[in-house]
């Protein structure tokens, strides 16, 4: 996921280039960049099917395969139509990530460390961001596609090595495979606990379709847990984390950088990225998701005004400003990075895993994901027209606008979930206890509202 986004800093910027084997317009390029997006769209309802139809592990192999048809699609590309179908193949992957990814790490992760896991996967998309910009910088567009075709043919073989989920192997009935799945993920540790806990999470709700989850948003606690999912994909999104990844070797060129090629800043950069995300694997759980989403929301605020403040005095000071004070829009983008790697980048998803009961978390992930997916589509295509009329400091200035809002966002919606079970996190949610047992299901609750 982290090389579909990264691989479009240094590949756009080599195929605007005019003397290019497969020139692209800016407009052409700003497709490129935005299609990932309208296929992430689509993804998020193929994603929800997979998932009802198979678990989140089996939709996790789907979106393996999707990712690999687009790296194809890339190593052949002889045209920008090509590339359009390859980005959208790409997006679609991406897209059923954000639906089945966070449910399969939040069933099958011990609750005190669930955090921790969450953040220590999603440090594989900073990780890839940086692995894209450094082929970008070496490689050519199709030597670029072999390099990441690689990783996904070792995931699609590793995943069809992993146990199923126990939620979902006790949703099938199949009390010994769930028993046997407890075992491996968890080392053989509280297996006969953590099986009593899955069926009791698990009998606590009943099975449903999307227009049952619909009806069900009438419930005061779900509506609540959708709408704090929805927000944080939201924000994820308005940080201006697009604009970032997709243009960043760009804005370098655009803000007149000379202290250090583009292509090494951009370098820099994502290596600053994975450290960041690293470093939240501790933090994740020892801060709590409030305090990191906060600190990450400020820390990118803060980002955007210094990038918007360096294109507004190189508009009015032109050149010698740029040479002179050019570190500040290198600090700029390094503090968006690692700021974002903190809390903006692992903590939605984290979340998503942790609010919804069994019965609603596939629609809530669809929900979730299609949020995102709009608002990374209309973030990713609108920037460049955005530029083209308002300059680059407003564009920086509006993000940093937006993001700032998500502090008292935070201070007011969301709960604290760290090291918290499932079910006790159900139990934040509704004091009232919507969720209880086996004789109340999250039905008959929608049937009394």
């Amino acid at each position: 996921m982290g090389a579909m986004c990264g691989w479009t800093s240094p590949y756009l910027a080599r195929l605007t280039t005019p003397n290019d084997e497969l020139w692209v317009t800016p407009a052409a390029a700003s497709w490129i960049a935005a299609l990932l997006h309208v296929g992430r769209v689509a993804g998020t309802v193929v994603g929800l099917v997979c998932t009802n139809m198979w678990g989140s592990k089996r939709a996790m192999e789907h979106t393996l395969i999707f990712m690999l048809l687009g790296w194809c699609l890339v190593l052949f590309a002889d045209s920008a139509l090509i590339l359009y179908f390859a980005r959208a193949l790409s997006g679609m992957g991406i897209g059923m990530i954000f639906c089945c990814f966070p449910l399969y790490i939040g069933e099958i992760a011990f609750a005190e460390i669930r955090g921790a896991i969450f953040t220590l996967t999603f440090c594989g998309a900073p990780l890839g961001i940086l692995v894209a910009c450094v082929t970008g910088f070496y490689l050519s567009l199709r030597h670029s596609a072999i390099v990441f075709i690689v990783p996904c043919l070792l995931n699609i073989a590793l995943f069809l090595w992993l146990p199923d989920s126990p939620h979902r192997l006790v949703r099938k009935g199949d009390l010994a495979g769930a028993k046997r799945a407890i075992s491996w993920y968890r080392n053989g540790r509280g297996v006969d606990e953590e099986l009593a806990n899955v069926q009791k999470f698990i009998n606590s709700s009943s099975e449903s379709g999307f227009l049952d989850f619909l009806r069900r948003l009438r419930v005061p606690y779900i509506r609540k847990a959708v709408f704090i999912s929805v927000m944080l994909f939201m924000y994820m999104q308005i940080s201006g984390l697009n604009s970032i990844l997709f243009y960043m070797e760009i804005i370098f060129q655009k803000g007149q950088v000379t202290l250090l090629k583009p292509s090494l800043a951009v370098i820099l950069v994502s290596v600053a990225g994975v450290l960041a995300a690293v470093a939240s694997t501790n933090l994740m759980d020892k801060c709590g998701r409030r305090v990191l989403l906060i600190g990450s929301g400020s820390g990118v605020a803060l980002a955007m005004l210094m990038l918007g403040t360096h294109f507004t005095l190189l508009d009015y000071l032109g050149l010698e400003f740029a040479e002179r004070f050019q570190g500040l829009i290198i600090a700029g983008i390094f503090v968006f990075i690692v700021s974002f790697m903190l809390g903006l980048m692992p903590v939605p998803s984290a979340v998503l895993g942790e609010l919804f009961a069994a019965d609603t978390k596939c629609q809530a992930a669809f929900v979730s994901s299609l949020a995102g997916a709009i608002f990374a589509f209309g973030s990713s295509k609108l920037y460049q027209p955005m530029v083209d009329g308002i300059g680059e400091a407003w564009v920086f200035f509006i993000h940093a606008l937006l993001i700032i809002t998500v502090v008292p966002f935070v201070l007011l919606c969301l709960p604290e979930t760290k090291g918290k079970s499932l079910q006790e996190i159900q139990d934040i949610l509704n004091p009232g206890g919507a969720v209880k047992n086996n004789n109340d299901s999250s039905q008959a609750t929608v049937d009394r509202f």
